[in-house]
């Protein structure tokens, strides 16, 4: 799995970098490599900053925080911590890379869409339900706002689309660098991303965009709160 992360990661870094090359070169590129992650971290802490100036405190901190789908080198979940006083966890295949990180629980599993159209955590053991969070009402229905950054699957991004109008916070953003290749690329998804939740939501539905610094950082909120309407003489 800890391979599997790293081949993903570097297919994030090509992008970032425009490069054209196979994981099979990647002894060519771990330097340059190494500094992107540092960067990405602190491009990370930059875009958290954001997350605390869009977030509600009435909807986002009585219930579990999960972040998905990522591990050590681009979760938010290390700076959100460190930085801020949420105290998120981490639902991914690639927690492992992050289980010397005792600031943060990280769990093995991942955000899915069932055939009966309810979204729930899947996890590798039956006794993994019983114990740990999820969003079905089968199990343990203990998460209240859901994130996710770019980039991100099709698949991914499905269950996030069915909870639009659920009673839950989502939170789904990119972050980078004003030079990655990429950047243009991330920002006009999630713009797409964002006139679509609009039309179908009867949620808030709030989009925020901005750099800092060299940093450009972007971010969707859907709220779980129902839209009030106002009446109009």
């Amino acid at each position: 799995m800890k391979s599997e992360y790293l081949n993903k990661m570097f297919e994030e870094f090509k992008k970032a970098y425009g490069i054209n090359n196979s994981f099979d070169n990647f002894n060519k590129y771990k330097e340059l490599f190494v500094e992107w992650v540092i960067l990405k971290k602190e491009n990370a802490r930059k875009y958290v900053q954001l997350f605390d100036y869009m977030k509600d405190y009435e909807e986002i901190e009585t219930e579990i925080m999960a972040e998905f789908g990522k591990g050590l080198f681009d979760t938010i979940a290390i700076e959100m911590a460190t930085h801020t006083n949420h105290q998120p966890i981490v639902i991914s295949p690639y927690a492992q890379t992050l289980k010397r990180h005792s600031e943060i629980e990280a769990f093995n599993g991942k955000l899915a869409l069932l055939n009966d159209g309810n979204v729930i955590v899947k996890y590798p053991s039956k006794d993994d339900y019983s114990i740990n969070p999820n969003c079905h009402p089968k199990f343990n229905d203990d998460i209240g706002t859901f994130m996710t950054q770019a980039p991100y699957s099709n698949e991914e991004l499905l269950p996030f689309l069915r909870l639009t109008n659920s009673n839950k916070t989502l939170f789904i953003g990119t972050y980078g660098s004003l030079t990655d290749k990429d950047r243009y690329e991330n920002l006009h998804r999630l713009l797409n991303l964002y006139h679509q939740l609009s039309n179908i939501s009867y949620r808030d539905v709030d989009f925020h965009s901005e750099t800092l610094d060299d940093t450009y950082l972007a971010a969707i909120k859907i709220s779980s709160k129902e839209k009030v309407l106002k009446k109009t003489l």
